[in-house]
């Protein structure tokens, strides 16, 4: 993982302490701000432990964002804990919870926080004990071996009872994009990169003022963040080179404006911006085959081919002949539209709490 050896030594060292832990590990709660890693960070938790034969390579991993129903807790309850049948309105069947689900392996909880008070009892109690209820059951006598590892971008001790707090041994912070060494947000950068070089199967040339613009653009949303803004001016390199077979060019002259803003994020940091230009050259070349998949479910990925869409709509309009700069206006707006309304969705998370993502258009 980028930074084991500095920014994340320490974080990586607590991880494997609570997977290899016996005799069946530890649970744990990962701090960080948003788009900081923490998924893809528990996801490696779990391979670590499939590779240790810690956990079976059956073993199920399971992630499930509490944030998605924290204004229906009944709903969040029922899908944690499961519920029998008539458990409320609605309840017409019984249903099978993912701490049923997730028994023998690992439950990732996200956004951890938004568990009402009772759904915190319940997940303490479980760990206790290794037994819970569904919904509707006054006893807790059903069983479950599950490893729970929680996530939140709160502070704990002001978001989370102090029982349930108290209950989890190991909490680990992970750092923010600006808190990582210049080395490794480089690095991190060229992964993304590489990624689209892959998914694209072309290779991409960056100019350092571009890198440092995209590095200096993620003060809300973290690696997430430099996700979506790499996607973007990638979908935009791609669109600039259709119909050619050469390489896709990200130059700081084509970058969308608010992108730019962030080579002035370095303004009066001179020591961190000579820190990070020794890391690049004028142009890096980042190929295809360099791509390394580290998480197959990742919620910052589109579930769209973007370049697909790209190819299909610029065809359709060479077809009907518009010229070639309107139609690069009409799906450099298009691209806007689809990674906009595809990164809201975290915007909302965090809307009360202020914590927005930057608007990647």
């Amino acid at each position: 993982m980028i930074g084991a050896d500095a920014s994340l030594k320490t974080p990586v060292e607590q991880a494997k302490a609570a997977m290899l832990y016996p005799p069946n590990g530890l649970h744990a709660l990962i701090l960080g701000q948003t788009g900081v890693g923490k998924t893809l960070f528990a996801n490696l938790m779990y391979r670590f432990s499939c590779q240790t034969n810690r956990l079976s390579e059956e073993a199920p991993f399971i992630v499930f964002n509490c944030a998605d129903y924290y204004n229906n807790p009944q709903l969040l309850m029922s899908h944690i804990f499961g519920h029998i049948k008539g458990a409320f309105t609605g309840a017409e069947t019984e249903k099978e919870g993912l701490v049923e689900k997730a028994n023998g392996g690992i439950l990732f909880l996200d956004e951890i926080h938004r568990l009402p008070p009772e759904g915190q009892e319940m997940i303490f109690y479980l760990m206790d004990t290794g037994t819970f209820n569904k919904l509707g059951e006054t006893e807790r006598k059903r069983k479950s071996d599950v490893l729970i590892v929680g996530a939140t971008t709160e502070d704990p001790e002001s978001s989370l009872l102090k029982t349930f707090v108290r209950r989890i041994p190991i909490t680990i912070s992970l750092p923010s994009f600006e808190e990582r060494t210049a080395r490794e947000r480089v690095e991190l950068l060229t992964h993304l990169l590489s990624n689209e070089a892959h998914r694209v199967n072309k290779p991409i040339r960056i100019e350092d003022e571009a890198a440092k613009a995209l590095i200096g653009n993620t003060a809300y949303g973290n690696i997430g963040q430099l996700k979506s803004n790499v996607q973007l001016v990638c979908a935009q390199g791609f669109l600039n080179s259709f119909n050619q077979n050469d390489e896709i060019v990200i130059d700081f002259k084509t970058l969308p404006i608010n992108i730019k803003d962030g080579f002035f994020h370095f303004s009066g940091r001179r020591k961190e911006l000579q820190e990070i230009s020794e890391h690049l050259e004028p142009y890096t070349t980042i190929f295809p085959e360099q791509s390394r998949t580290f998480i197959t479910s990742d919620e910052y990925e589109p579930n769209f081919n973007l370049y697909k869409i790209i190819e299909d709509k610029a065809s359709i309009l060479m077809d009907q002949g518009v010229e070639s700069e309107d139609i690069k206006k009409f799906i450099t707006m298009d691209i806007d539209v689809h990674l906009n309304s595809f990164y809201n969705k975290f915007k909302k998370y965090h809307s009360n709490t202020g914590k927005h993502l930057k608007n990647c258009k």
